[in-house]
């Protein structure tokens, strides 16, 4: 049989020669706004989610998971009816039941009105080694609200169809101005203290109205402003953001736009302090077909609130180590989830000690305990979930008032059951949808009595 593009042709890359001319901006340079990563640092030169000082006081296996970018995001604004990545990846994850899309591809939503819809999936080659480039062609406002209105997407065609790939370039070596930026909506970045070291990128507080002058300094390879093209004059100016791979490490990005195409900062998300996530495989995102769809990823676009994900597949195990690093976080809601990688009897041990080392620290922090997300459990899994709601009822009868606790099992109940899963373990896309419809009620009550800031 032959490639499968000679068969259908919806499967068929655009021809190279339509990237041709795009001007790329590596990701760590304003306006771009980074999210829920730590950036390539001299030592490490990769993404990372937590400090790898903080990841090597636990075990080999997390400073290897560190670098994977589940959690992370880019985000700008521009009027470029193409957009490009560029990327170079390490670590990159094959699994029979995870899709390349997911474990190490990158999502872009556009921000319509209040909401963020899916552009498309910057898709990897299944041949790639360690880099590729992709390419969106970007629906015109107008096309993407008629299909809101239908409710129907007509079939792609070899002109809108959404990736091209090839292997990419290098990466230039990182800059001292590079290394100094922590990319944030506010554009703004306080003097490092030790406190600030220790937490992954976020927004801070909020950004100002852009002025005129701020209008005429959008950056541009030529650093001016040119003359609109025809390509660039098609389009409107529109907030983007862009989900790092789910299981694969990444060492550089770059942004491909048309020329003279505009580009500014984003926005800030509405809950600036971001909720942290600390779980198993499941919190990372495995196995959803593609990044956007993990559930915090979710959850983040249903409620617009930054996140930082510290998922750790098969690592999630309740250390002393982990729960000192969390409690030292700014964050708005602590969800932590991890019922599957911990034995009963570790379990036993660590859940409330975990919840009292955080509480001690914040004592006014909303903390949602969740059960593991399996529809049908057996009586080890019941005796597991009896631990975590321990943990709970607990914190009530001492008189903590911002606490709550989701049954897992109930989750996946919602519209799929056992159609949930790809394993009987990891959620797929229903799944996680799941997870987040069923968790988001609850986030946003604790997100009201946190307030927008930390």
């Amino acid at each position: 049989m032959g490639p499968i593009e000679k068969l259908d042709p919806n499967f068929k890359a655009p021809a190279l020669a339509e990237r041709e001319g795009l001007v790329y901006r590596d990701c760590l340079q304003p306006p771009f706004s980074l999210y829920g990563l730590l950036p390539p640092g001299e030592a490490e030169g990769h993404f990372l989610r937590m400090p790898q000082a903080a990841a090597a006081r636990l075990n080999t296996q997390i400073q290897e998971l560190n670098c994977h970018t589940a959690g992370g995001r880019l985000r700008f604004m521009t009027d470029s009816p193409k957009i490009a990545v560029r990327a170079r990846l390490h670590a990159i994850g094959r699994m029979a039941h995870f899709t390349l899309c997911g474990s190490a591809g990158f999502d872009l939503y556009v921000r319509e009105g209040k909401e963020q819809r899916y552009v498309g999936t910057f898709i990897p080659p299944y041949t790639m080694q360690d880099s590729y480039e992709a390419l969106l062609s970007l629906p015109k406002p107008e096309e993407a609200g008629a299909l809101r209105a239908s409710g129907t997407r007509p079939a792609p065609t070899e002109a809108t169809a959404e990736t091209t790939l090839r292997a990419s370039g290098t990466r230039p070596a990182p800059t001292e101005a590079t290394a100094e930026t922590t990319l944030r909506a506010s554009g703004t970045r306080p003097a490092p203290t030790e406190a600030t070291a220790e937490t992954t990128l976020r927004a801070s507080g909020t950004r100002s109205a852009p002025t005129e002058a701020t209008a005429e300094t959008t950056l541009r390879a030529s650093g001016t402003r040119p003359a609109p093209t025809e390509a660039a004059a098609e389009t409107t100016l529109r907030e983007f953001t862009l989900h790092f791979p789910l299981y694969s490490g990444v060492s550089s990005l770059q942004v491909g736009l048309v020329p003279g195409a505009a580009l500014l900062p984003a926005e800030g998300y509405r809950y600036a302090c971001p909720v942290v996530y600390y779980g198993s495989s499941i919190t990372q995102g495995g196995c959803a077909s593609r990044p956007g769809n993990a559930y915090p990823a979710i959850l983040s676009r249903m409620l617009d609130c930054d996140f930082v994900n510290l998922g750790f597949s098969g690592n999630a195990k309740g250390e002393t180590e982990m729960a000192d690093y969390i409690a030292g976080l700014p964050m708005s809601v602590f969800v932590y989830d991890y019922d599957h990688n911990a034995d009963t009897s570790r379990l036993q041990r660590t859940h409330a000690r975990m919840f009292g080392i955080i509480r001690e620290r914040q004592p006014q922090l909303p903390v949602i305990m969740l059960s593991r997300p399996q529809p049908y459990l057996d009586e080890g899994e019941r005796a597991r979930r009896r631990i975590i709601e321990e943990t709970f009822q607990s914190a009530l009868r001492a008189g903590d008032k911002n606490v709550y606790f989701i049954d897992g099992s109930s989750l996946l109940h919602r519209f799929g059951g056992d159609s949930g899963t790809v394993d009987r373990c990891h959620p797929n896309d229903l799944g996680f949808m799941c997870m987040a419809d069923g968790i988001r009620e609850t986030l946003q009550r604790a997100l009201e009595s946190a307030g927008t800031g930390c």
